[in-house]
């Protein structure tokens, strides 16, 4: 009869951390979700200004005209 009571007890522990477990891995994959696409958005800013920052010493470097309304 104990040993029915512990199997019983066991079980039921184990499935209470079975769902808890669940729970935070669903919480954990929407974290690593919106942290990986926050870290895309920031590296496409980074390549958006490193492509700028080419152009604009590709165009000073070939003595480019610069832009009208500039102020140098």
């Amino acid at each position: 009869m104990l040993v029915a009571a512990l199997v019983v007890v066991g079980v039921l522990l184990l499935a209470v951390l079975a769902v808890l477990t669940l729970r935070n891995l669903r919480r954990f994959s929407r974290v690593r979700a919106a942290v990986t696409e926050d870290v895309q958005d920031r590296m496409g800013h980074l390549k958006a200004r490193s492509a700028a920052l080419k152009v604009g010493l590709a165009r000073r470097r070939h003595g480019a005209v610069e832009w009208p309304g500039s102020v140098e």
